[in-house]
């Protein structure tokens, strides 16, 4: 059998002398034995690997006259073949998912001593370890160092396969993960759910007098500010309507408080829906009013102007962000307070400009490119398919 040795480059920068040096070795071995050289892409990291740097990489080479006998090989254009031997692991019990860190690892180590190779529990979930066996050696014989052993109840069972990268739906949930981990910053991302804008409802809304919340029936909903403020709104035009869509711990509370202001015909509590019984439901109201405390996403408020339901919504996070640059175009904002008026405040405030000082058409425009199925479809494309849109460029 003819010897068969391999030099793998990481495309994440430039070939340095370390690497010339492996390469130098290598080639010398393979030339002088008769044997083959590889030259291998290391290109895993989808983040930092750049065309830039394997042209730099072969550019290096080909003045150091190192040539090669089969190459470059990409590793990630073997992907495929990479999940189904890992697949082959997994079913023969040779490998395991885990969603073990470094902290789990340590407190392993402390309990079964420091040199106790670390052995975890197979989840449903997680990053795949080879699993190591407690007994036996792996044995190396090397050229330089001769032959060395590496007892097995010593070693940790090795990660083989994690995920490249996280997406989060919203800036207020990315900031706290890059805060919590800032060493991997740039692998978490940014991408939003796909809200369709190809249903827009059969009347355009001629009056502000069906409200609308979607959401949990809890305290940080604002649930409570809002029957105060409808009531108060209700008392002025007797023609309002509320319906709440949505469960929890208020909802009892609710419905007696409505009793209390006399406003129990006027204010509907429908419980959970599908997600298609949803979208029927803002078409068939006038005003989506979302008085939350807190909120990471802000996506309801999207699908209501898909639709072509106005809102009414506080700056609680996640709004802010979906309805940046169009913020009066179908919406109307108002401060997070304890106070009902704030709410009655601002819906006399969109009522005021409505419709003629709403621009739905624009509105709907600017989410679709952000937020439509083909702008996360395009996001989603770019981001696993990159070496696409390059070869499309060009």
């Amino acid at each position: 059998m003819s010897m068969r040795v391999r030099f793998a480059p990481s495309p994440t920068g430039v070939l340095h002398i370390g690497g010339a040096r492996t390469a130098l070795y290598n080639w010398l071995l393979a030339r002088g034995s008769g044997g083959t050289f590889v030259l291998r892409i290391e290109d895993t990291d989808r983040e930092r690997s750049t065309p830039e740097n394997v042209e730099q990489i072969l550019d290096a080479l080909r003045w150091l006259e190192i040539d090669y006998d089969e190459g470059p090989i990409s590793q990630v254009a073997r992907s495929d073949r990479h999940q189904e031997v890992l697949q082959q692991l997994l079913d023969g019990g040779y490998a395991y998912h885990s969603t073990a860190g470094a902290e789990d690892v340590r407190a392993y180590k402390d309990r079964h001593g420091a040199d106790r190779g670390f052995r975890g529990e197979a989840e449903a979930q997680g990053a795949v370890r080879l699993r190591v066996p407690d007994t036996g050696a792996t044995v190396v014989r090397d050229i330089v160092r001769g032959e060395t052993a590496f007892q097995h109840v010593h070693l940790d069972d090795p990660v083989i396969a994690r995920a490249d990268g996280f997406f989060a739906v919203g800036e207020p949930v990315r900031e706290p993960l890059l805060e919590a981990f800032p060493h991997h910053a740039g692998k978490i991302g940014l991408i939003p759910n796909p809200i369709p804008f190809d249903n827009p409802r059969p009347h355009p809304v001629t009056e502000l007098r069906r409200w609308l919340f979607i959401g949990n029936l809890i305290e940080r909903k604002g649930v409570g500010l809002l029957l105060e403020a409808f009531a108060k709104c209700h008392a002025e035009d007797p023609t309002l309507t509320l319906s709440y869509i949505g469960e929890g711990v208020l909802a009892q509370p609710l419905r007696d408080r409505a009793a209390e202001l006399g406003i129990s015909d006027a204010v509907t509590f429908v419980g959970s829906m599908t997600p298609d019984q949803i979208l029927q439901a803002m078409a068939d109201h006038d005003l989506l009013v979302h008085p939350s405390r807190l909120e990471t996403f802000g996506m309801t408020i999207v699908e209501a102007i898909a639709v072509g339901t106005p809102v009414l919504v506080t700056r609680c996070g996640g709004p802010q962000e979906t309805l940046s640059g169009i913020e009066s175009a179908a919406s109307e904002f108002i401060d997070v307070t304890d106070s009902p008026d704030d709410i009655v405040d601002g819906y006399r405030r969109l009522r005021a400009r409505f419709p003629a000082g709403l621009d739905f058409a624009l509105a709907q425009k600017t989410l679709d490119g952000r937020y439509g199925y083909p702008a996360v479809g395009a996001r989603h494309h770019r981001i696993w398919f990159p070496d696409a849109d390059e070869r499309t460029e060009s």
